[in-house]
């Protein structure tokens, strides 16, 4: 199963080129409020998240990128965008407390069923963060593929585990 979203974040994004993300998450908080968070790979409950992303257009202020889950976390996304200081926005539970007012710019752009189907539609969004042309799907084949040019390993990622 292959999942690409479309995310406009907080910032200028500092790659040009696909990059693997990888973070070590686990779920905090009271039950209805969790968050997932960062954590070192043995910290208890702490599950490794990878997904690639690639920039679709870089501005000053926000940038949009194309992000292809690897796996799936509760909030992958979201989490392992605001660890880098590239938040969601819209995002209040993860960035600024102030972009709960505004509507989450992240949204399903690609499905690839395990049979080859695939089911794609461009976000409804307008004005100066729409998406009027459908991105190539990213170059990686499904989550535990070894072909590729971005096999998921320490070495590729932006962000190594934490010691």
């Amino acid at each position: 199963l292959v999942k690409e979203y479309v995310v406009w974040v907080r910032g200028r994004w500092p790659h040009a080129e696909t990059r693997l993300l990888r973070h070590y998450l686990r779920k905090e908080g009271r039950l209805g409020q969790e968050k997932m968070h960062t954590a070192a790979p043995d910290a208890h409950g702490a599950r490794e998240a990878l997904c690639l992303a690639r920039p679709l257009r870089i501005g000053q202020e926000e940038s949009l990128v194309q992000v292809r889950l690897l796996t799936g976390r509760t909030h992958q996304i979201r989490a392992q965008l605001a660890a880098l200081d590239h938040p969601v926005l819209g995002d209040g539970k993860y960035g600024p407390a102030a972009e709960r007012s505004r509507p989450l710019l992240l949204h399903a752009l690609r499905l690839v069923l395990p049979d080859g189907r695939a089911f794609a539609c461009l976000p409804p969004w307008t004005g100066p963060h729409a998406l009027t042309q459908m991105p190539d799907p990213l170059p990686y084949g499904p989550a535990g593929a070894s072909e590729g040019p971005f096999p998921p390993d320490k070495n590729r990622a932006i962000n190594p585990p934490l010691q």
